[in-house]
């Protein structure tokens, strides 16, 4: 239709206007047969050649053909677009029967956000919905109590029978929970939260709650280790609401910071928690207890095998709470083995300081080894290694990684778990690079591993070495020059056919240096070669250039 510049009336895909008032772009009619057969194979490609575990469906609440706003697609009323709509549910009903069908067991995630009687029926169909509570938990974390009950993270507290409820802390659409606490977090004598390592502590106070709560949960990239770049950040270091799509830092070096990794740590040890098998019920169908309504808070999970009690303290301020344990007998502080508590069957008084929590568990689970340290010297013709361990149970062996420029590990060295608590080995082949990364890999008797920290440590040659990142690129090149001396450096970038396009001299020092290359942004994409010489050596890569 190029006179309303829209779709014409006989589209087989879309509707001349849109619906409802969020639509973008044309408003497909996902009641017409060609835009049903059209997602059918779509989704079918995606599950079935290229084994994706489902989808999550943005906006899911535009699939409807119900309008809430004029035949022209103004005059939109939002809040009618939210009422219970059948005709939707069927529609998302017959698409979670497609997925079924192609892929049995994939996954359906909606972004829903409709009149709760309709989410029901969706999540009693095995769909999953979105459940932000982010403003609930941001407030909590904080330590602005009044706002901070976050019980609507719950599938229970919106009289649902199945635990589909994704509820999450932080997502795209809103600001980063380190962001808030550093910039508005309360702040009394003796006791900040605006404070980085007490921000860390009220962040893993609040993830120990969410993740603690059945049903399925999203973590937003990084949040578990305290990401605080705010979602405006702008590339160029600044603030503004027009960055919000902006690409952001990529920050694993969070992990090199104690307290960052300590707050990493607890994301991962609640998420071993629920995959325990001695759990599973506790975190599907057991029965919930809980009071978030005041600082104090708590909840317990009963079921017939395991039993979980996690408490809190989300005040500024030193609180006590009662709490009802699920059975008497011995409890395990999950967290800080080899604790232990004693519950009587009857209401028992817990006294907390300020973003205190507290995870009991019915019966003893063995927390992976933690790794106490993990560092290392250079000592001119080797490497020293050596990293101290506790609770090395259930541990099969240590894998001693080792890496060139931080990202390629390859295996040096088995070291068997033996309930020492302390390693060490020497690393003699230290002549092929200036510079050395290492890291350790924990394997588990059962298979199951993870990685520590990354260390790096200089070699006994003086070399260097020449890495773009990323590569390919789009934009900034960046490129990391390892060294062990202190060198003036030509770098030059050619084409493939040996046309000279950029030349600049760098002042190479000690160690891993990143330099920018904006000539580069200039080049058209393909594939390019990039010289490093000094008087010592000379080294070269090729990089690509993407579209």
């Amino acid at each position: 239709d190029n006179v309303n510049n829209r779709p014409a009336a006989n589209n087989p895909w879309f509707n001349q206007a849109a619906k409802h008032g969020f639509n973008v772009g044309y408003d497909m009619n996902h009641e017409s047969m060609a835009t049903r057969y059209f997602t059918s194979r779509v989704v079918t490609h995606w599950l079935q050649e290229y084994k994706l575990d489902g989808f999550r469906f943005d906006l899911s609440k535009g699939f409807t053909q119900t309008e809430s706003c004029d035949g022209n697609g103004n005059g939109c009323n939002t809040g009618a677009w939210s009422n219970y709509d059948l005709s939707r549910i069927n529609i998302w009903k017959r698409y979670y029967d497609t997925l079924q069908l192609k892929s049995p067991g994939s996954y359906v995630i909606l972004e829903h956000f409709a009149q709760n009687s309709e989410e029901i029926e969706l999540s009693n169909y095995g769909m999953m919905l979105w459940g932000n509570m982010h403003y609930n938990f941001s407030e909590a974390a904080q330590g602005w109590v009044n706002n901070s009950n976050f019980d609507g993270a719950l599938h229970v507290s919106r009289g649902w029978s199945q635990p589909h409820l994704i509820s999450y802390l932080e997502s795209h659409d809103e600001e980063r929970l380190m962001v808030n606490v550093r910039n508005t977090g309360r702040q009394v004598v003796g006791y900040d939260t605006r404070n980085f390592e007490t921000a860390l502590d009220r962040a893993a106070l609040s993830a120990a709650f969410l993740l603690t709560m059945p049903g399925p949960k999203m973590i937003w990239q990084f949040g578990e280790m305290g990401y605080d770049y705010s979602i405006n950040y702008c590339q160029n270091g600044t603030i503004n609401n027009n960055c919000r799509t902006d690409p952001k830092p990529i920050t694993w070096n969070y992990l090199q910071v104690n307290g960052r990794k300590d707050l990493y740590n607890v994301y991962k040890a609640v998420l071993q928690l629920r995959n325990d098998p001695l759990f599973t019920e506790a975190f599907t169908t057991g029965t919930i207890n809980r009071d978030f309504s005041s600082a104090f808070k708590w909840m317990t999970l009963n079921s017939r095998a395991g039993k979980i009690v996690i408490i809190g303290n989300f005040d500024v301020f030193g609180q006590s709470g009662n709490v009802i344990f699920p059975s008497a007998g011995t409890w395990y502080e999950y967290l800080n083995a080899p604790a232990t508590f004693n519950a009587n069957g009857l209401s028992q008084n817990f006294s907390l300081n300020p973003g205190e929590f507290k995870i009991f568990t019915s019966s003893n689970v063995v927390l992976p080894v933690t790794l106490v340290n993990f560092n290392g010297r250079n000592n001119t013709t080797e490497n020293l290694l050596n990293w101290e361990v506790q609770n090395e149970v259930n541990l099969s062996h240590y894998d001693l990684q080792r890496s060139f420029d931080g990202t390629i590990f390859n295996d040096v060295a088995r070291l068997t778990a033996t309930g020492s608590n302390n390693y060490t080995y020497t690393d003699k082949d230290i002549s092929k690079s200036p510079v050395y990364f290492y890291r350790l890999k924990k394997v588990d008797i059962d298979g199951r591993f993870n990685y520590s920290g990354i260390i790096r440590l200089n070699g006994n040659i003086k070399t260097m070495t020449l890495a773009a990142i990323p590569n390919p690129f789009k934009e900034l090149l960046k490129i990391s020059v390892s060294s062990a001396v202190k060198s003036n450096a030509q770098l030059q970038i050619t084409d493939l056919s040996g046309r000279l396009l950029h030349q600049q001299t760098l002042q190479v020092q000690p160690g891993v240096t990143v330099y920018e290359i904006p000539a580069a942004a200039k080049f058209a994409a393909g594939t390019y070669q990039l010289l490093l010489q000094s008087p010592e050596q000379k080294t070269s890569i090729r990089v690509i250039k993407a579209n």
